[in-house]
């Protein structure tokens, strides 16, 4: 065998090695659309607009936007939160989504933290992802989990929710937190 063959070959074991896919694994485009499933209840989302690489995405009647960036895929999210009886609107913050291409065991934290209202509220919002491989998942090949932890941390409380969201490549989320994924177009 060649020098040429022997370093071909042995990059190629390199790179299998990782587990680093990259298919789209959250492949939005305006009219796409999922239809999930969780205990005889149905759960929809489209994605309703793309411009620039932002995409407008209704989460049954919630709507999210996404920016669609070459290495990740980051998530604008609105800060409310409820203290005391009152209800305050901290603004916007975006969040790293998913860390392009997936690789398994990556991590990442995030966190966002501020003063608002009068008197001033301190609030803090972590955020902890993390991927894992897979593999194989509910007739879905080279699939991976995105497991995401948030905590939103008032004087008085603290509150964590977790998501966990199972992506195969060109079809997207196939179950997240229970729901089924069971038809999609565009």
């Amino acid at each position: 065998m060649g020098h040429w063959h022997r370093i071909l070959w042995l990059s190629l074991l390199v790179l299998s090695c990782n587990k680093a896919f990259y298919g789209d694994y959250f492949p939005l485009k305006e009219g796409k659309w999922w239809k999930y499933e969780k205990e005889g209840r149905v759960l929809r989302i489209e994605v309703w607009s793309e411009q620039d690489s932002i995409y407008q995405v209704l989460f049954g009647n919630e709507f999210r936007e996404f920016v669609k960036l070459r290495d990740a895929v980051l998530e604008k999210k609105e800060i409310r939160f409820f203290h005391e009886g009152d209800v305050y609107n901290a603004g916007t913050c975006i969040f790293t989504f998913l860390r392009l291409p997936l690789m398994d065991e990556d991590r990442w934290k995030e966190e966002i933290s501020l003063d608002v209202g009068y008197p001033p509220v301190p609030f803090t919002l972590e955020r902890e992802s993390q991927i894992m491989w897979v593999g194989e998942f509910n007739g879905y090949n080279d699939v991976y989990m995105l497991v995401i932890t948030e905590r939103e941390s008032l004087p008085s409380s603290t509150e964590e929710r977790h998501d966990t969201l199972y992506l195969a490549p060109d079809v997207g989320i196939v179950e997240f937190n229970g729901w089924g994924l069971t038809e999609w177009g565009d």
